[in-house]
């Protein structure tokens, strides 16, 4: 018997996209990576990619 399991695979966004997303530019972006609490990227290889809803948490735990 099968399980119906309501998943969603995270979004999993490049810099460009992630920047895109919130306007905001590369810089701040990087700035706000060196901040403690930043969701870590995950990188593969020179790739460098950011999970949506863990940035979109943390900009928002910011904003309170």
């Amino acid at each position: 018997m099968q399980e119906n399991i309501n998943t969603v695979a995270p979004v999993y966004c490049a810099s460009r996209a992630v920047c895109m997303h919130f306007d905001i530019s590369r810089t701040t972006l990087w700035r706000l990576a060196q901040l403690e609490g930043f969701p870590e990227p995950l990188k593969l290889g020179r790739a460098v990619r950011y999970r949506l809803d863990e940035v979109e948490a943390f900009l928002r735990d910011q904003e309170a």
